[in-house]
């Protein structure tokens, strides 16, 4: 089988996915890293195929750009500015990423789950995916603390109130950044509930880096949601 690894263009990101992509290889399964071009560097040196894709929208000094401007930022301005520019790499994606996927000769694709609605690309396809949450992963349900916030863990009334207006909070900022990518995915057919992109993961693995031991007590996880880090092989990217 040929899996592609559509990865974060950055180290934190990149190294837990480069991990799993190893572990496929030694398990005879090809696999190709897909990524915005400022990634090549990681998926050399984790000796792992790199396809580039958005190098005229996202040269490797436009997105130096990008995030020296967020560098200045703080607060609920940086939270905004970083999903406008996720957006932004999501519209270029599902421009680009259909054809790229096909002529590649992919089979199932994994994807991380702060690419938000990147679920609809293999979807629209007829295509097996994963997704992989190689930070901490999003929980939009309300039950445990939004991990961009920093509530403590509460299960009183109160608790579960402050955190579901805390994923409110985070949805709308989401949806508005996405709005015109979501209009593309309506066009084409994918209704989802876009005020919880987990709802795109249903029937396939969620999988998250994040061992058992160091989540929040919670009994509301789906069946198709697994704990299996922490990915570390002992071969850091970069």
């Amino acid at each position: 089988m040929k899996i592609g690894f559509i990865c974060p263009p950055v180290p934190g990101h990149f190294n837990p996915m480069s991990a799993l992509a190893r572990q496929l290889q030694a398990r005879n399964h090809d696999v190709v890293a897909i990524s915005l071009p400022v990634s090549e560097p990681f998926a050399r040196a984790a000796n792992l195929p790199f396809v580039p894709f958005g190098e005229k929208e996202f040269s490797v000094e436009k997105f130096a750009e990008t995030v020296g401007k967020n560098s200045r930022l703080k607060g609920e301005e940086s939270q905004q500015f970083v999903l406008d520019a996720i957006a932004a790499i999501a519209e270029v994606k599902w421009r680009i990423l259909p054809k790229l996927l096909v002529s590649l000769g992919i089979d199932a694709v994994v994807l991380d789950d702060c690419d938000f609605y990147g679920a609809t690309i293999p979807i629209h396809l007829g295509m097996p995916y994963a997704i992989l949450s190689n930070a901490i992963h999003f929980d939009y349900s309300g039950y445990t603390p939004f991990c961009y916030y920093d509530y403590a863990h509460e299960s009183t009334s109160e608790g579960l109130r402050r955190n579901r207006q805390g994923v409110a909070k985070f949805i709308r900022m989401l949806v508005r950044s996405h709005a015109n990518v979501i209009a593309q995915m309506k066009k084409a057919g994918i209704n989802g509930d876009w005020e919880n992109p987990s709802s795109l993961y249903s029937g396939y693995s969620w999988i998250t880096q994040c061992p058992r031991e160091f989540d929040f007590e919670s009994s509301h996880w789906p069946r198709h949601f697994h704990y299996a880090g922490p990915f570390h092989d002992g071969k850091v990217s970069a």
